[in-house]
């Protein structure tokens, strides 16, 4: 093989394996933030009390009055099934993985003479497989839509909250992801076979959506118990990504290759919360309602083009017969309604109990078109947990130590789905299964 020719090869492997996966939905999104949150089925949005409300609802984050920080660690195992009536389909199916992560937060409440009516909580999650992983699954492929591609990606969450009067708190934050636009250039002198340029330009750069959250306090008293709402709002997330490589072959013509899409899609959020405090104290409620605007998700599918230009290009012919773009493979997704619920019980001053559940409908159509197969079903979860609380054994502080363990169980009912086309290649199938998910976590006041 010439080095022209092998360089043409490298510049289209280059750009297709450039591709990083197209996950939709981020794992606390998905399963939740810290092990609390898990076991009470995400019902946080009045609940949380600590820096997982950068996530949950950043006017939250002023109702504590100490530091607090955390690490815990998260693993998903899927057990999903995707079954073929199509005998002789050469389509295979994609798998959905295994993954874990790493996840540490702060919580600062900010202001003693003011009486901490200001508030900071930084978190940030790390994938343990990998900080990048390069998947690309054709639309055509049946996958699970939110549980096949990797939700692995660093995210890094800040909120500042301020407690206006003792009732009412406005929170604002900030949810980012890493991305990494660029191009690279590459000129080739055909006759004395040498390269000429090959020039490269790769940023990494910050993508960032907006949080925002309201709570009050309706009230708080020996007789009533506590009443705490909440409202708040996560903006859509996603990664824009385009590597153009232009291929020039001095004399001859360019190829332009050009790799884009849309990676790592979570949709706009509005959750309302409430949670309630009985007079005893000990045992506790959560419920929330979100609205997950599905409608306005992006094609997911990557797009690769080439393009062919240049004198001797086009006195063959071949830009026209040689210039490929990617079809379309829109989602059409349904807004849904997530309703949750959560009970958390003090059995002693050592030891919390925690349960929840929630219901998510499918957002993803019945595939019966040829030009997609992202599958997906209704999700039942059912969560439980404990947390632990003891005294320092390193002394360092007068504060306890609290070790949180959450556990949840998505089950995913059979649904089926029949192709319009009885030649359709990937042809009729019915999905479903479950996840099992656990997190364990470490958390201390300062």
């Amino acid at each position: 093989m010439t080095p022209t020719r092998r360089l043409a090869v490298a510049s289209f492997l280059f750009a297709g394996l450039s591709v990083p996966a197209a996950s939709r939905a981020a794992v606390f999104d998905l399963y939740g933030f810290e092990a609390r949150g898990t076991a009470l089925g995400n019902a946080m949005t009045a609940a949380a009390d600590d820096y997982t409300a950068t996530y949950y609802n950043p006017a939250l984050l002023p109702y504590a009055k100490r530091v607090r920080a955390g690490l815990s660690y998260h693993f998903t195992k899927p057990s999903l099934s995707i079954d073929r009536f199509k005998e002789d389909s050469t389509v295979a199916n994609a798998q959905a993985p295994s993954y874990g992560g790493l996840s540490l937060g702060f919580m600062f409440p900010l202001g003693y003479k003011i009486d901490y009516r200001f508030a900071l909580g930084i978190a940030i999650y790390l994938p343990t497989s990998s900080i990048i992983r390069i998947q690309s699954i054709t639309p055509t492929t049946p996958h699970w839509y939110l549980f096949t591609s990797y939700p692995d990606k660093i995210q890094v969450l800040v909120g500042l909250a301020a407690r206006i009067v003792d009732q009412i708190s406005l929170g604002i934050g900030f949810h980012t992801l890493a991305e990494a636009p660029g191009n690279a250039r590459v000129s080739v002198d055909v006759v004395n076979r040498l390269i000429t340029q090959n020039d490269i330009d790769l940023k990494i750069a910050a993508n960032t959506s907006l949080t925002a959250g309201l709570a009050s306090v309706v009230f708080d008293d020996q007789a009533k118990g506590k009443l705490k709402l909440g409202l708040s709002y996560r903006a859509a997330l996603e990664l824009d990504f385009r590597l153009p490589v232009s291929l020039t072959l001095e004399g001859i013509g360019t190829i332009d290759l050009d790799v884009r899409g849309i990676v790592h899609y979570t949709p706009h959020q509005i959750n309302f919360g409430a949670s309630y405090d009985l007079p005893s104290r000990r045992l506790r409620f959560s419920a929330d309602l979100t609205l997950a605007l599905w409608k306005y998700a992006p094609d997911p599918s990557i797009k690769f083009g080439v393009n062919l230009s240049g004198d001797i290009i086009a006195k063959f012919g071949l830009q026209d017969l040689l210039n490929l773009s990617t079809a379309d493979a829109p989602v059409s997704a349904y807004n849904v309604l997530v309703p949750r619920v959560g009970v958390e019980y003090d059995l002693s001053s050592v030891v919390q109990l925690r349960a929840g559940y929630f219901y998510r409908a499918t957002m993803i159509p019945r595939q019966t078109a040829p030009q997609s197969n992202y599958i997906d079903a209704n999700a039942h979860v059912v969560s439980f947990g404990a947390g632990f609380t003891f005294p320092d054994p390193f002394e360092a502080t007068k504060r306890p130590v609290a070790i949180d363990l959450g556990f949840q169980f998505t089950v995913l009912p059979r649904r089926s789905a029949t192709k319009t086309d009885p030649n359709d290649p990937v042809g009729d199938h019915s999905a479903s299964g479950f996840i099992f998910n656990f997190v364990a976590g470490l958390r201390h006041d300062f």
